[in-house]
């Protein structure tokens, strides 16, 4: 198992209920939801820097 750390950011409370729906209807933990949250960010950041190949 890779080695974590804790992220933590206030969010404005639209933005918190809609990540928190979302989330319960993954069936996911909010740990699990939030890292592939940012791993498809920024696989999808990725790709447009290199010209969507």
């Amino acid at each position: 198992m890779p080695e974590t750390r804790n992220l933590c950011a206030q969010l404005p409370l639209d933005l918190h209920q809609r990540v928190c729906v979302a989330r319960e209807q993954s069936g996911l933990t909010t740990a699990q939801y939030i890292t592939n949250l940012l791993l498809e960010y920024y696989e999808m950041k990725e790709k447009c820097n290199n010209g969507g190949k």
